[in-house]
């Protein structure tokens, strides 16, 4: 580890993404050290949005700064500055003498000039023009200023006519911001001043010949300015930033709306100030004017407060680096955990805030960020060696833990207390080896004539591996001994249990017919829903909850109920105790017989099984009516924890669904745990999904209308209250024998979703999933508007909006893919159906309606031919 941060301490200095950690620093301690008090002797006069809403759009003729600068003149500004270049141009010829007359009665006006191909070593082909030569240092010792190849001349009377010039080249950060400012640049022999210490030798009346650029810093007078070898500055932000600087624009300054006083005696600064004209990236803004740089500059001068990085700060940069490197090397392997822990962050913390005092409080910049980095990563590299030593280490105690429980367990059955030793061999984990274990002790209990607790033994086996040692036939042998024991009837195909007697098996439920009550004309879906239709094999009807397929890798496909052993939602029997089996009924998770009890429901029939549980028709035996019960069944791969959240998710899921009464939503009647599983019930719906009418024949424009209407408003009343289904499709809409449509299944999709996710399916039916669902983004109402739309279109067209190959591509069709609208496709379909279909079916949420209502009334509004 330390090696790596050596290596990456080098590529530090080559490579300037490296650099940038330290940048970040540099910012946040500046944002401590930044003054609240600049200094008043800066004023910007601004070329602004309201200046060039009159005058235009720059570049302005040059005889319009002529009533600036007489205006500043007449106030008794001490210097004033154009952060602008004045170059050669042609048609500024005859405004070029009435400008340098204005500068040179002012006698105090500085401007800028441009060099180009800065930091390219070429010599320059040519001289520089003699007024820029004029302002060249007399004298330079500055190690390395950057050299330039060329330079863009500004226009000799008006450079003759200047009270200074100087360079305007800035230099940028790693990131793109301005840190610093570059006051010296070499070109040919000579090194030229910026415009900024151009502006501050006349603001000073320091003369030409005063100003020298030396070693480490740059003498003005009785200023002296610490700049790198390079010639650079750190300036040191005021703490307002952009805003700390009076500002005025150009505008009100001519025209005489700003006060004399406001510029006596001060160094006014004219620059563009309009967005867009001279942005620039800086610490505290982006995109702010660059005349700040200048301000800044002058701040810092005039309260002789310069941020500077020492010449001799890469010593003990380097220092304080190879210190933590050889630290971690040599000493941070004979220190223990705790004293690494305290002592590791502590020297750490120690060199960050040394180099924070000294840059707040000095004005020293020490660049630390690396040699802390050398401390704390072999530090996290140390402790996490350390924790993977103590875990393995744990993880030996604890197989030898479980070991020595199991050698107890067995000890404990040897002398024949095998109730100790069956509640020693609960506490371990159900391993490969602990089968033939319970095996054992289940035979032992049987010899002792103690059938019951064989049966607890047996079924531990069972509930992993059903086949070994013949387990089926000895639960079966033993359930059948006496007049109490259930008897198991799954609703999976026939299936043989392992052991059994030649022709026992497991018997299906007899599935009853759907119940149709025939009713009249009052409604338009009244006589499709009262004419039988013929159920398909296997098919459970839909009485309250849908039953049929489920979702299987990458399409639909009827899955068969496999013997399930019982629910992990089941509470353990202490030891001792009858297992809790229900009476009349079967094992949990194979379907219960008539007679069997839930609470105050007693179960008259088994009505199918659906993805989630199994329905039944049951009767409330307080209320005396008929009402629909679904269990919920979780998944096998859950653990303890996950089950138990789960079954918390059920219970908040089922009880905000029982608030929603409205006639066309499904009401929850009661929701509980019962013979070791969860259920809800809800009211018992005569009639039929919505699947099954689309599956007879297709519906009228008047059905769709009252079929979508119905439901959009149900949905409607939902999301009021703060629940959304997240499973809206044609197989949770019930039609009921009148005619009258009911939304049902609310928040049940999202209560399997632990378990759902864990074993690879998708939550809510792919075909009518939003595309919010597909990225597994959070839910709102727009999402359930989705689903509904994608139920008008399959209503209108015959056919769903969206196909694919597989659920992923199926997927990929939602997020992308425009369907093709419902009167292309049919001929019959009013084109009018086309924006509602289009709006409801909107891949951007903020594009579609905006509640299921809007969307309700845009279809009873439609065309009903």
């Amino acid at each position: 580890t330390a090696l790596a941060v050596a290596v990456l301490r080098v590529l530090a200095e080559m490579a300037p993404a490296l650099r940038r950690p330290d940048l970040v620093l540099l910012d946040a301690w500046q944002s401590l050290r930044g003054t609240a008090n600049p200094s008043p002797q800066v004023v910007i006069v601004g070329i602004d949005q309201k200046s060039i809403g009159v005058k235009g759009a720059p570049a302005w003729p040059r005889n319009e700064y002529v009533p600036l600068i007489e205006k500043l003149s007449k106030a008794g500004a001490r210097m004033i500055a154009f952060d602008v270049t004045f170059g050669t141009v042609e048609r500024e010829a005859p405004n070029n003498p009435l400008f340098a007359a204005a500068m040179k009665q002012a006698g105090n006006v500085v401007f800028g000039y441009e060099f180009t191909g800065l930091g390219n070593p070429s010599p320059p082909g040519m001289p520089a023009p003699e007024e820029i030569q004029a302002s060249a240092f007399p004298r330079f010792k500055t190690a390395a200023p950057p050299p330039a190849s060329g330079v863009i001349a500004p226009e000799p009377v008006l450079a003759e006519a200047a009270a200074g010039i100087g360079h305007v080249a800035t230099v940028e950060s790693e990131d793109g911001r301005i840190r610093v400012l570059l006051l010296v640049v070499r070109h040919g022999d000579k090194a030229y001043p910026s415009l900024a210490l151009q502006m501050a030798r006349v603001y000073t009346g320091t003369p030409s010949a005063g100003v020298e650029a030396l070693e480490g810093r740059v003498a003005m007078g009785e200023w002296d300015i610490p700049v790198s070898d390079s010639g650079e500055v750190l300036l040191d932000w005021p703490a307002a930033g952009e805003k700390a600087f009076p500002e005025y624009s150009f505008l009100d300054v001519v025209r005489g709306d700003i006060a004399d006083e406001a510029f006596r005696g001060k160094a006014v600064l004219v620059a563009f100030t309009a967005d867009g004209l001279d942005d620039r990236d800086f610490p505290f803004a982006v995109e702010a004017p660059g005349v700040l740089v200048y301000a800044t500059f002058l701040d810092n001068l005039f309260r002789a407060d310069f941020v500077q990085a020492p010449r001799w700060a890469w010593l003990l940069e380097w220092g304080l680096f190879l210190a933590a490197a050889g630290a971690a090397v040599w000493l941070m392997p004979r220190l223990t955990t705790p004293m690494l822990l305290a002592g590791v962050p502590a020297a750490a913390l120690a060199v960050l805030g040394t180099a924070a005092f000294l840059f707040v409080q000095q004005g020293l910049w020490i660049k630390v960020l690396y040699p802390c980095v050398a401390l704390v990563a072999p530090l996290a590299t140390a402790v996490a060696f350390r924790l993977r030593a103590t875990e393995r280490e744990s993880h030996d105690l604890a197989a030898e833990k479980v070991e020595n429980q199991r050698l107890l367990g067995l000890s404990f059955q040897e002398k024949g207390m095998l109730d100790m030793a069956l509640a020693t061999f609960n506490k371990l984990p159900f391993t490969e080896d602990m089968k033939l274990v319970y095996v054992n002790l289940g035979v032992d209990y049987e010899n002792r004539g103690q059938r019951d607790k064989a049966l607890l033994a047996y079924h531990k086996v069972f509930e992993k591996d059903p086949g070994f040692e013949d387990v089926g036939h000895r639960i079966q042998r033993l359930t059948q001994a006496g007049p109490s024991t259930p008897t198991l009837v799954p609703t999976a195909s026939p299936t043989a249990v392992p052991g059994a007697s030649p022709g026992a098996t497991l018997k299906p439920p007899t599935l009853p017919a759907t119940l149709v009550v025939p009713t009249g004309d009052e409604s338009p879906l009244a006589a499709l829903v009262s004419t039988p239709d013929t159920a398909l094999p296997h098919e459970a009807p839909t009485l309250g909850v849908p039953t049929g397929p489920t979702l299987s890798g990458g399409g639909l496909t009827s899955q068969p109920t496999p013997l399930r052993p019982p629910s992990p939602f089941a509470t353990p029997t202490p030891l001792g105790m009858r297992t809790p089996l229900p009476t009349s009924g079967t094992l949990s998770g194979s379907s219960f017989a008539p007679g069997t009890r839930f609470a105050r429901f007693e179960i008259e029939k088994h009505l199918g099984r659906g993805g989630m549980g199994d329905v039944y028709l049951v009767r409330d035996t307080v209320m005396q009516r008929r009402a629909a019960l679904k269990t919920i069944r979780p998944s096998e791969d859950l653990s303890p924890q996950e089950l138990i959240e789960m079954r918390q998710r059920f219970y908040r899921e089922a009880q905000t669904a029982g608030r929603l009464t409205h006639p066309n939503i499904v009401t929850v009647y009661d929701v509980g745990e019962e013979l070791g599983m969860s259920y809800i019930v809800m009211e018992f719906v005569e009639g039929q999904t919505l699947t099954r009418l689309m599956k007879k024949d297709r519906l009228s424009a008047e059905q769709v209308r009252h079929v979508i209407y119905n439901a959009g408003m149900g949905l409607d009343y939902a999301h009021a209250n703060g629940v959304f289904h997240r499973d809206v499709k044609p197989d949770n809409i019930m039609v009921t024998s009148g005619g009258l449509v009911k939304v049902m299944d609310f928040g049940i999709a999202r209560v399997v979703e632990s378990s759902l996710t864990r074993t690879g399916s998708v939550i809510g039916t792919p075909a009518y999933m939003s595309p919010e669902q597909v990225n597994g983004q959070k839910i709102d109402a727009r999402s359930d508007v989705f689903s509904l739309g994608v139920i008008l279109y399959e209503l209108l067209a015959g056919r769903k909006p969206f196909k694919g190959e597989t659920v992923p591509a199926l997927m990929f069709a939602i997020i992308k893919a425009e369907p093709d609208l419902p009167s292309t496709l049919d001929p019959k379909v009013d084109p009018a159906w086309d924006p509602i279909v289009r709006k409801a079916l909107a891949k951007e949420r903020d594009e579609r309606y905006a509640s299921a209502r809007e969307l309700a009334e845009a279809v009873r509004d439609a065309p009903a031919r």
